[in-house]
């Protein structure tokens, strides 16, 4: 199994990305305050601040416009995909095996060329993606044994 890299920023222009990119509120302020230093106004008014972040994510949507190029994606069904008896009941019996008897940990080799610094200690994440997987895997057996 080999994972694949997602930039972020993939067909982003570059002008963009270092306008925006990585910014916060904060940084945002500060972008404004030293424009309003290094010009001659003298309102001292936080007018302008308050402008730009209460619009910021207009303000970002009409830059990067040009940018988006795919069609919309339609969102996908919320029902249960347990249609007859007892599956439902089944995949929750299930998981709840998984959960007590196996952990990934430790099964996955190590094989790839790029590393990707995750920001996210591993107690947060890597359990959250555990449970997703195995809840995945046991939806999937039960409706293929159903089908089959």
């Amino acid at each position: 199994m080999e994972c694949v890299y997602m930039d972020d920023c993939e067909g982003v222009a570059p002008s963009v990305i270092e306008k925006y990119y990585g910014m916060d509120e904060d940084d945002i302020e500060e972008k404004i305050s030293d424009s309003n230093n290094s010009s001659d106004s003298d309102s001292g008014s936080d007018e302008g601040i308050n402008d730009l972040t209460d619009n910021l994510e207009e303000i970002v949507a009409t830059d990067i416009q040009s940018q988006v190029h795919h069609s919309p994606v339609p969102v996908p069904k919320h029902e249960n995909p347990f249609t007859l008896d007892g599956q439902l009941d089944a995949f929750h019996a299930c998981l709840k095996e998984c959960l007590h008897q196996y952990s990934a940990r430790g099964v996955w080799r190590r094989r790839g060329t790029k590393e990707l610094q995750i920001p996210l200690p591993i107690e947060v994440w890597y359990p959250k993606a555990e449970l997703w997987v195995q809840a995945m895997t046991v939806m999937t057996t039960i409706l293929e044994m159903n089908d089959g």
